[in-house]
């Protein structure tokens, strides 16, 4: 009876594994390219814009704040090819082919008002015109610095300037990661402010953080990368010329009672592949928020206080070609 070689050859991808990673310990983790070398991702999409407010309503000599929410949510998936078409030293010039797009799916309950149902018209309609096949062509570095890429990379979300969600969003929906010049270590955690002028906003902070996590159980030769960006300031309150539909469904009255803040928040979960830093597969989000404090309100103990918030979710999974060939539906 022949003995089974499987132990010998899972010993072996262990052996394998620890030995990459006890190598790139010792120095950052870079992109390794390949020309000519072709892989295939399955992306979705979520996009929700959300206001949460209060309404005042007077019955006899009290008045009651009464709070709602208004919500839309939309989703869309689609498949891409990254492509290294060559390569120069620390350089790659890319071909991303975007096709395979589903049907805009409405996710959760139909908007419950007119404005509501207005804006998810909007966005759904700017999700129709952007689902069609493409091809992206940009500069990609070892470290994951994306350039020369057209902004037809990601779909407009007519947001007022600055556009920080949209900026995200067409970096975020690219298959790779932008890998710190830290050497790998597990564990290790670090945060870094960064000094950014907005236009518009005032007393801005901003802040990124990252960390190295251990592979997801039973994956050998990966590694996760988890990297926060935060960023909050102050910002003049909207007027009518200005505020729109592009931040909520249902705006509070504006003038110079309104404090008005500002915050993004941007989050990515990469795993990577050790023997090359490519993309495995990810999970990012981020959020635009707008918060506006309303002047006293006669009658009421607390100032209104409305909260326009428009987010974004991003899911890229790694597939053969059997697998990439779905329906396009997006998972609940």
């Amino acid at each position: 009876m022949i003995p089974s070689r499987a132990p010998v050859v899972m010993t072996l991808c262990a052996f394998l594994a620890a030995a990459l990673l006890c190598d790139a310990q010792d120095r950052p983790l870079t992109r390794l390219f390949v020309p000519g070398s072709n892989t295939s991702y399955r992306v979705r999409l979520r996009i929700r814009s959300e206001l949460v407010g209060q309404r005042t309503e007077k019955i006899g000599a009290v008045t009651y704040a009464v709070p709602f929410t208004e919500a839309v949510e939309l989703a869309l998936s689609w498949r891409t090819a990254h492509r290294i078409e060559s390569s120069d030293g620390g350089f790659a010039q890319v071909e991303e082919s975007l096709d395979g797009f589903g049907a805009v799916e409405t996710i959760g309950e139909p908007p419950a008002s007119e404005q509501a149902a207005r804006l998810g018209e909007a966005l759904h309609n700017a999700l129709q015109r952007w689902a069609v096949a493409r091809k992206l062509h940009y500069r990609e570095t070892a470290t994951g610095t994306v350039s020369e890429l057209s902004a037809d990379g990601a779909p407009s979300l007519d947001e007022p300037s600055p556009a920080l969600l949209t900026l995200w969003l067409l970096r975020a929906l690219r298959p790779l990661a932008n890998l710190p010049q830290r050497p790998l270590r597990l564990g290790d955690h670090w945060q870094e402010p960064r000094a950014i002028q907005l236009e518009r906003w005032s007393e801005v902070s901003a802040v990124e953080s990252g960390e190295w996590l251990e592979a997801p159980p039973g994956e050998t030769a990966t590694v996760r990368l988890h990297i926060v960006q935060q960023i909050s300031g102050r910002i003049p309150p909207l007027s009518a010329q200005t505020d729109t539909d592009k931040e909520r469904t249902n705006p509070p009255p504006t003038g110079n009672e309104v404090e008005s803040e500002g915050r993004f928040h941007g989050e990515s979960l990469s795993t990577l592949s050790l023997q090359d830093g490519g993309l495995l597969r990810a999970i990012r989000s981020a959020s635009r928020e707008r918060t506006d404090l309303l002047a006293p309100v006669p009658g009421l103990p607390d100032r209104p206080r409305f909260r326009a918030t428009l987010s974004v979710q991003v899911e890229i999974e790694g597939c053969d070609e059997a697998s990439c060939v779905s329906s396009g539906r997006t998972r609940p």
